[in-house]
């Protein structure tokens, strides 16, 4: 996680997620021959009152002979307060598997 600074389309400071990924098997399996879909979530979880926001998603498709990934979400700084960060890549069907991992715990101060 990283801080994007301001720019002209988002006047305020916006927080980049960078989500790793890569395809399981040694060729990433059928799916990047066949171009199929998968889905990247950001999510926060307030370490103080434990509630969960879907803060970025994005989408895209696997490339033939591609298997490794990487997706980039932004999405705006979060109330003040702590914060555990979570990656979500959703491989869509027919595939249908999903994986998730924490991220760093970030800090938001006034």
């Amino acid at each position: 996680v990283s801080m994007l600074p301001p720019s002209a389309g988002f006047p305020e400071k916006r927080l980049n997620a960078a989500v790793k990924f890569r395809l399981p098997g040694e060729e990433g399996g059928a799916s990047t021959a066949e171009d199929e879909p998968f889905r990247v979530e950001i999510h926060t979880v307030n370490v103080e009152t434990g509630e969960l926001n879907l803060v970025a998603s994005g989408q895209g498709q696997f490339q033939p002979d591609a298997v490794e990934y990487t997706s980039h979400q932004a999405f705006a700084l979060p109330e003040v307060g702590r914060y555990e960060v979570y990656g979500l890549v959703l491989l869509l069907p027919p595939a249908g598997m999903a994986a998730c991992r924490q991220g760093p715990t970030i800090r938001i101060v006034p």
